[in-house]
């Protein structure tokens, strides 16, 4: 096996890139003033990437000779370095399409003796394809970030069971081609203040601002226990500013490649008229949808309809807006407010399975915290409440394919479907 390499001496590695980068040290010594310490920067290391060896020795200005090679395979030796001041280095790059799992790295610096150390060599990670052209791709999902007091916090990192807005973050900039990020609502605990929103949210989800198209929660309008106060969720429409539609009401519409996407206010106690037949909302709704000429529609907001979660249940309060979508033969509802991932089968204003209605999937599963297991239901088609992750959303011009990802660090659970425009 070849290994194409770079020798140099690199006093950077000595002195500060080691806390950079995963160490590892293996240490053979003939006596007590002798001693050969090898040490890796940036360890496991990446098939194709460059690799750095290091070694001190004691006494100084000896030779060092090293082989590298993968476990139970003949070594390769590099060129002699001679520590001159007590360290030799290395830099080699591994090739791309060599053997990957365990490796030994040997080395023998004259009287001071020998050292081996065993390391890691990681395959090559391709990144994920682009979508097809002309096929933009979404994701979405509610319930994301918490603020500093909560105890799940961590330095907004989480603990893998609350606060995990960084992990689901993280899943968001690995999409490749994303065209759009939806929040559902309840973006920043405990009350959607500005304060939190610049510690929470805005260093995480905060990073695709230019793309997302928020909806709001009850949190942000202060209608949860832990709240002090109702508010009308002006730090809400202050952080997203014009993005957010028009404060106070918080319903607007936009297009997606060919499909026509919809942004709705579920907190109707929160605004005038609220949302049943009639209200400013409903009655803008379709005035929206008549004016609709795409195949495929896609509506979202934050309280579920239906709900399968013994914390939330079914809520009819919006009842008329999900009427109004079913009459338009629009296809797909995304909200939150249940903690928790569901998917259901097509159905009519009463919950029913029916082949002409509405596809609603919860996805609460932004980062906060977990719910409580969802109760099996006829419609319900997938549920967890084990992983935090993102609905991922490919948007085809007469149809679309959708992928529940998992945020690393958060659980393993996945689920993917497809589905044809009415």
């Amino acid at each position: 096996m070849h290994f194409p390499f770079t020798p140099r001496v690199r006093r950077a590695f000595l002195v500060g890139g080691f806390a950079l980068g995963a160490l590892a040290a293996v240490t053979a010594a003939t006596a007590g003033s002798e001693s050969v310490r090898i040490r890796l920067a940036g360890a496991p290391f990446t098939a194709g990437k460059l690799a750095t060896i290091s070694v001190t020795v004691r006494p100084v200005g000896v030779s060092c000779r090293a082989t590298v090679h993968p476990l139970g395979a003949v070594g390769r030796a590099l060129p002699v370095q001679r520590a001159r001041k007590g360290a030799a280095h290395w830099q080699i790059r591994i090739p791309a399409k060599a053997k990957t799992g365990a490796w030994l790295v040997s080395v023998r610096c004259g009287k001071a003796g020998a050292a081996t150390l065993r390391f890691t060599v990681k395959p090559v990670v391709s990144p994920p394809p682009p979508p097809p052209p002309g096929d933009p791709t979404i994701a979405a999902a509610g319930d994301i970030a918490c603020g500093p007091s909560d105890t799940g916090f961590n330095g907004g990192k989480g603990n893998g069971q609350l606060c995990m807005q960084a992990a689901t973050a993280t899943l968001l900039g690995g999409i490749a081609g994303l065209n759009a990020v939806l929040p559902l609502g309840d973006n920043q605990y405990e009350c959607g203040e500005t304060a939190n929103y610049a510690v929470g949210f805005g260093p995480t989800w905060g990073r695709f601002k230019a793309i997302e198209h928020p909806v709001v929660g009850n949190h942000e309008y202060g209608d949860a226990i832990e709240c002090t106060k109702k508010t009308d969720a002006a730090d809400y429409f202050s952080y997203f500013g014009p993005a957010a539609g028009a404060p106070g009401q918080g319903w607007y519409s936009y297009n997606v490649g060919a499909w026509h996407l919809i942004a709705l206010n579920s907190n109707c106690g929160f605004i005038t008229g609220g949302c049943g037949a009639g209200s400013p909302e409903e009655t803008w709704l379709k005035t929206d949808l008549a004016s609709d000429t795409a195949k495929c529609t896609l509506a979202y907001w934050h309280h579920p309809r239906f709900s399968a979660g013994p914390d939330v249940g079914d809520d009819s309060r919006t009842g008329a807006l999900w009427s109004d979508l079913l009459a338009a033969h629009a296809d797909l509802v995304l909200v939150g407010h249940d903690h928790t991932y569901q998917r259901f089968a097509a159905m009519d204003v009463n919950g029913n399975a029916t082949p002409d209605g509405l596809q609603q999937i919860i996805v609460g599963t932004g980062g906060q915290e977990h719910a409580a297991v969802p109760i099996p239901r006829p419609t319900l088609l997938a549920s967890d409440n084990t992983t935090f992750g993102v609905l991922k959303l490919t948007l085809h011009p007469t149809s679309y394919d959708g992928q529940f990802l998992p945020a690393a660090g958060s659980g393993t659970f996945t689920d993917s479907f497809s589905g044809t425009c009415a």
